[in-house]
């Protein structure tokens, strides 16, 4: 399964491929718009991205081909990440300047003031985000575990994925 998007010839349109193949369109291609990460629990593909509303970029989660949440509108905010525990559905990105968690369409976390949140796991009930969060004039790579600063990484650069190992 892959996320992104492709051009129209005037916009751009999220889309989902399956083994090379287009499986999903998700937007109609009036505003344009981009995917940034998809997630599978069995036959359901849930994907993240965002939409230009015509003023402003609007967080979106689509669940195969239907939209599930999207943020206000605004504010610029982008959907860069989604996990799915169960029933629940878990998004990382940012609103305005700041890096935040959703769950269940509920925001559940800001992380950072001034920062962007790329990428979530949620391992045994915690949540873990890294991304990057500016002070001064750098942009700080950071992980966050349950909304709060678990560790810096790096000045100047910023965490784009991460992954939880269970070792037994």
């Amino acid at each position: 399964y892959t996320a992104g998007s492709t051009h129209n010839g005037t916009t751009y349109v999220a889309k989902v491929w399956k083994n090379g193949n287009e499986l999903f369109v998700l937007t109609d291609g009036s505003n344009n718009a981009d995917t940034y990460s998809v997630f599978v629990v069995g036959e359901d593909v849930y994907t993240a991205g965002s939409e230009h509303n015509g003023t402003k970029w609007v967080a979106k989660v689509w669940k195969n081909k239907k939209e599930i949440f999207h943020t206000s509108g605004s504010k610029d905010a982008y959907a860069y990440s989604v996990y799915v525990v169960g029933d629940d559905v878990y998004v990382a990105g940012k609103e305005g300047k700041v890096a935040k968690v959703w769950k269940n369409k509920e925001e559940l976390y800001d992380l950072a003031d001034n920062g962007e949140a790329y990428s979530i796991v949620v391992h045994n009930g915690d949540v873990y985000v890294v991304g990057s969060e500016t002070e001064g004039s750098n942009d700080v790579a950071k992980v966050w575990k349950n909304g709060k600063e678990l560790y810096s990484l790096a000045d100047k650069g910023g965490a784009r994925s991460i992954f939880i190992v269970e070792r037994r």
